[in-house]
């Protein structure tokens, strides 16, 4: 039920806070995959960023400008040092951490903005040995600036593998 609430509030932050609309412009075949592509590279990316441990590499893929944050258990995170902060703290008791990419999909909106669906499995390992598996799946919303595709959101809900 937590992940329906993660998934509806991510949805609901969309659409009351997003500077960038929405609307239906036409684009060509072409230039839809491009997009796709394109987006498809950055949640590779991200989820390499999640694997790095390295907070600098995660929050290059952030947007500046057009910033909603990040929708955790513990509520919205929406500046960059916030940001930092909660990535430094999620990863200082790991070991390791690896996703294994299962599936990603791409919506695009518009040609400045697209949604992400990723679905991953996930297995840490922590500085005291434990190892912890899960399935995790997660939407992030691109948007284009200055040329480059950046991250204004992202929410993601887990379950534990056994």
């Amino acid at each position: 039920m937590k992940s329906m609430h993660l998934i509806v509030g991510s949805i609901l932050l969309i659409l009351l806070f997003l500077a960038v609309p929405a609307q239906a412009q036409t684009m060509t075949a072409a230039q839809k995959a491009d997009i796709e592509k394109a987006v498809k590279d950055k949640v590779t990316q991200l989820y390499a960023s999640f694997d790095s441990l390295k907070a600098e590499t995660y929050l290059k893929l952030w947007s500046r400008n057009k910033i909603m944050g990040a929708l955790t258990p513990t509520g919205l995170v929406t500046t960059p040092d916030a940001l930092s902060k909660l990535y430094k703290t999620d990863v200082s008791n790991q070991k390791s951490h690896k996703n294994e990419i299962v599936d990603i999909k791409v919506q695009v909106l518009s040609p400045e903005m697209a949604f992400g669906f990723g679905k991953t499995t996930l297995r840490i390992e922590r500085t005291n040995g434990n190892i912890e598996n899960y399935n995790v799946g997660d939407i992030s919303i691109w948007v284009k600036e200055s040329g480059e595709w950046k991250l204004a959101h992202h929410a993601y809900t887990g379950e534990a593998r056994k």
